[in-house]
């Protein structure tokens, strides 16, 4: 089942100067808000982006094919965000601060910023289904197009993390999306701050999909 999209409205025009101060490639206000990641057997939904005003939630429904996960499957912390599921079917496998647990339909989860995470089907033979917020939604519905759409087109490792460089480029101008658990965000700063000139003459750039000039090779998978 695929929830109808109901995007809180929004000024085109507000739309445009978003798109326009950040450099990325939408051209319009009529994007399409379902994706689908070919390595992680994720589709998002996008219920609200979080575009429409500062400190918005991002809502979205998630459908993860059995045995799927989180995309980029690494423990991540969100320095500033509060993320929540809801279980719609199926159970969802996740650890949370160390901690291990699956819950089952009706059942909520809510993940403090800060606190190490990670999801996944805990089922390999049922999908699961479950709605998600992000508060605030930041730019993280420009992030799930963005490694949603690098994983259709090779461009990430095998198990669907981005490159380093990528990471670089993309998490030096997103402001506090998410960080891996280790080392500490601080020092992830400064090392993406260090990368982000080396993965600009790379290719990389804030969003993908690039502007048609620009190139990236795909990386080895091994």
């Amino acid at each position: 089942m695929i929830l109808k999209v109901d995007l809180e409205p929004h000024p085109k025009w507000l739309w445009f100067a978003y798109t326009k101060k950040r450099g990325l490639n939408y051209g319009s206000s009529r994007r399409q808000h379902q994706y689908s990641n070919p390595i992680s057997g994720e589709t998002i939904v996008f219920l609200t982006t979080g575009f429409d005003r500062p400190g918005a939630t991002l809502r979205a429904e998630c459908i993860v094919k059995p045995g799927g996960r989180l995309a980029a499957p690494l423990m991540r912390v969100h320095p500033i965000q509060t993320e929540t599921f809801w279980v719609l079917e199926g159970e969802l496998q996740t650890i949370v601060g160390g901690v291990e647990r699956i819950l089952k339909v009706g059942e909520t989860v809510v993940i403090e910023p800060g606190v190490s995470h990670l999801w996944g089907n805990a089922s390999k033979t049922k999908q699961l289904r479950f709605t998600f917020e992000l508060s605030p939604g930041l730019e993280w519905a420009t992030l799930f197009e963005s490694i949603f759409a690098m994983a259709r087109d090779g461009l990430t490792k095998t198990d669907g993390t981005p490159p380093l460089l990528a990471m670089a480029a993309g998490l030096h101008q997103f402001k506090d999306p998410f960080y891996l658990d280790k080392p500490s965000v601080k020092m992830q700063k400064i090392m993406f701050a260090l990368l982000a000139p080396i993965a600009k003459l790379a290719g990389y750039r804030q969003a993908y999909p690039y502007k048609r000039e620009v190139q990236v090779s795909k990386p080895q998978r091994s």
